[in-house]
């Protein structure tokens, strides 16, 4: 499946100068060499899917990579989960390729946080996530939620977005949850 989706990747998401152009009227220079490529398509949405389609709204494609990819990161066989469509108008609704759950940007600050019991920094949306400099990791879904049971501690953007974390994580777990933090509070 996931040289599928890498095919599909490069042949779809291909408008990466449009979606260059566009994120800069955002405020936000994405460096593909140091963050791996970002891509850009038309699409039409339903309910959380996109489907490709040259009438529909433009979209920044993003691909949801194992470990990311890049002029810096090589990585010999990479694994793509999925990918995520979003605009900047909206950077906390995005649509999926192929609906895969509880995958995160920055799959790999997770396993790092987990195996090395550091604190985990958690963005609200993809437009965040890449903001910061692709550090953390930005959850996609809540089917994630329960990947942060074990962690010592998750920082979060602000108080809304740990109020959101910590009742998604009181749904799964009443004991042993990270400590969520709120980044200004923790100097990050």
């Amino acid at each position: 499946m996931s040289n599928d989706l890498i095919k599909f990747w490069l042949n779809q998401c291909n408008k990466r100068d449009k979606a260059n152009a566009l994120l800069k009227k955002y405020q936000y220079h994405h460096d593909w060499i140091k963050q791996g490529e970002l891509g850009g398509l038309h699409a039409r949405v339903n309910n959380k899917y996109f489907e490709p389609d040259e009438n529909g709204k433009f979209y920044i494609a993003q691909a949801i990579w194992h470990d990311t990819p890049s002029a810096r990161n090589y990585v010999e066989k990479p694994l793509l989960f999925d990918i995520i469509a979003w605009h900047p108008d909206n950077p906390r609704k995005w649509y999926s390729y192929c609906g895969e759950t509880g995958l995160y940007l920055g799959e790999k600050a997770h396993f790092e946080a987990s195996i090395h019991k550091e604190p985990l920094t958690l963005h609200s949306t993809p437009l965040a996530w890449l903001r910061s400099g692709c550090k953390g990791c930005a959850l996609l879904d809540h089917h994630g939620l329960n990947r942060l049971y074990g962690l010592q501690e998750v920082i979060c953007e602000d108080v809304a977005h740990g109020t959101r974390v910590e009742q998604g994580l009181s749904l799964y777990y009443k004991r042993n949850m990270p400590r969520i933090s709120v980044a200004s509070q923790v100097g990050v």
